[in-house]
Formats: C-alpha cells, sequence, structure tokens
C-alpha cells in the first residue's frame, strides 16, 4: 500500500502507514511463529472465541517474503516500538534462510520445509509461484539496508505529438542508473508517472513548456534536474 501511494504521488501519507502498521501488528500477534520465526498460512476467529485459531501451519514463501519486507520497513519507520521490528525482521531472514532457500540448487521452496519437508523434493516452480515476490522483497530490503542517495540522471529530447492521441515522449538518460520510471509535472506540480519513456497526455491537461519529466530510481530518489518540453 505504501508503494502505491508513493507511486500516486503521496510523500508523507500517515493514514496509509497507519493502516499498515496495524497490518503487520495484526500479523505478528496473530500469526508469527515466535520460536523460529515465520508467518503461518491461515486462522479463524471461531465462534464463541476471543482469539484466533491457527488452522495451517503451513508457511507459503510469498508470505515469507512480503513478511521480510514489511518487518524492515516498520522497522525504520518505528525503531523503538514494543513489537521489536528489527530483531523480527532479522528472524525472519534467519528462517528464510534455514528453512526456504535451496542452497543447493538455487531458488526457494514452495513452503517452509520446518512445516512442509516434502518440498524439498517437489517442484519449485509452477503455475501459481509467481517471482516477483521474492525478487521485489530482496530488492527493497537491499534498497533500505544500503540506501543509494545519488541522484539519477534527468531524461532529455522531450517532444509532443497531439494526433493521432497526444503523447509526449523522451529519451532515457542511459548510464547504469536503473530506474523505475518518471514523474510528470505541470506547473511543479506532479500530474502523473509512467515506468515507459511516453505518457499519453489525459483530456484537459494544457502541453505547454512548463510541461517537466524527472526521472525516478528504484529507491525514489528523483532526478536534481528535468526534461522540459521545448
Amino acid at each position: 500500500m505504501l508503494e502505491a501511494s508513493r507511486a500516486l504521488g503521496n510523500t508523507n501519507d500517515l493514514l496509509t502507514l497507519n493502516v499498515g502498521k496495524k497490518m503487520v501488528d495484526n500479523a505478528l500477534e496473530n500469526g508469527w511463529d515466535k520460536d523460529l520465526g515465520g508467518f503461518y498460512d491461515e486462522g479463524y476467529y471461531f465462534k464463541g472465541d476471543d482469539n484466533i485459531s491457527i488452522i495451517s501451519e503451513s508457511k507459503n514463501w510469498w508470505a515469507q517474503a512480503e513478511g521480510l519486507n514489511a518487518l524492515l520497513l516498520m522497522a525504520g519507520k518505528y525503531p523503538d516500538d514494543p513489537n521489536q521490528y528489527e530483531k523480527k525482521f532479522e528472524q525472519q531472514w534467519q528462517y528464510i534462510q534455514t528453512w526456504l532457500i535451496d542452497h543447493g540448487h538455487g531458488d526457494w521452496y514452495q513452503g517452509g520445509l520446518d512445516k512442509q519437508p516434502n518440498y524439498k523434493k517437489a517442484l519449485k516452480g509452477q503455475i501459481w509461484k509467481g517471482t516477483y515476490h521474492v525478487f521485489r522483497a530482496l530488492m527493497n530490503c537491499t534498497n533500505l539496508l544500503h540506501p543509494n542517495t545519488v541522484m539519477p540522471p534527468a531524461p532529455f529530447g522531450i517532444s509532443y505529438k497531439k494526433s493521432p492521441a497526444p503523447v509526449l515522449r523522451w529519451h532515457s538518460p542511459g548510464g547504469k542508473t536503473r530506474l523505475l520510471g518518471y514523474n510528470i509535472y505541470l506547473n511543479k506540480k506532479r500530474i502523473g508517472f509512467t515506468p515507459l519513456t511516453y505518457w499519453h497526455v489525459p483530456a484537459g491537461i494544457p502541453v505547454s513548456g512548463k510541461i517537466a519529466v524527472r526521472s525516478v530510481d528504484l529507491q525514489g530518489n528523483e532526478s536534481v534536474k528535468a526534461g522540459y518540453l521545448k
């Protein structure tokens, strides 16, 4: 949710942050394995019970990846919280290293071997195993642990074509910087974002020299300079 909020241009979205914290705290309170680490797959509130009951102790790989990312994110936002997010992040990473990563052949098992040892010889790839969970979680954690403060270079060569559909185009700045995409501004106000090197201009947006495009890298750093429509 926080990533979506940032993509929408919200730089200090406390409402979304508070909701996200409640979700993480609820998962830790009700679905966290306090001994080994890791998040259980399923819980249920049975009628008449005040507390949740774990009905599936398996630990699906994607929930562990997303949990790793969420714990480190909360650790940075709330370093002194009683939930000790940083300590649980470290425990979660140890759990993943021990029970999820296949150190001999690579990749992650479908679930933690502490609960599903049969996965050690099962297929690691199948129709529902979207690999973006692991990549995104590890990329985000790496960026949080080793932040890059160098601003990306700006795009150049911005042009505008009115027909058949109004579209702005520009050239990527190139180089070794990996970009998330580009923010589009009108009169210094952000009006759009795209991961592409073009942007279809919505109806009602006046196109002029006050349109600016700035590069955004994978950590959210934005280019100091901007490319302007000439």
